[in-house]
């Protein structure tokens, strides 16, 4: 297999991983915290 497609697999799954890691943090946040990623 190429190393630009070895490449790209471990770039999805570290982006996946970080996505799963970033949905925790924003679940975590209170009401004021989250009107910063999503205004109004």
């Amino acid at each position: 297999m190429s190393e630009r497609i070895d490449k790209a697999k471990q770039i999805a799954i570290e982006f996946y991983e970080k996505q799963l890691e970033l949905m925790d943090l924003l679940a975590s946040l209170n009401d004021e915290e989250q009107k910063i990623f999503h205004p109004g």
